[in-house]
């Protein structure tokens, strides 16, 4: 039997985010969707999340996704 995939939820949310099947997510993408889980933009957690992805500013692919989102990914 395979390994089950330890980045599988990540890699699910990612590709539910990549709007533009770019293999690339916006944070834009990212707040629109912990607002849609019900998320406020004035959550702290929220925004810690956006502070850290505006540090690098543009879209993010899988790997850095992982490294800004994956942490939070209990937030989505």
């Amino acid at each position: 039997m395979a390994p089950a995939d330890p980045l599988a939820r990540e890699r699910s949310l990612f590709h539910a985010l990549d709007q533009g099947g770019d293999g690339l997510v916006r944070p834009r993408n990212v707040l629109e969707a912990l607002e849609k889980a019900g998320l406020r933009r004035d959550d702290v957690r929220v925004r810690a999340l956006m502070a850290r992805l505006r540090r690098e500013p543009g879209p993010m692919d899988f790997e850095r996704f992982c490294e800004e989102v994956g942490p939070n990914i209990r937030l989505v």
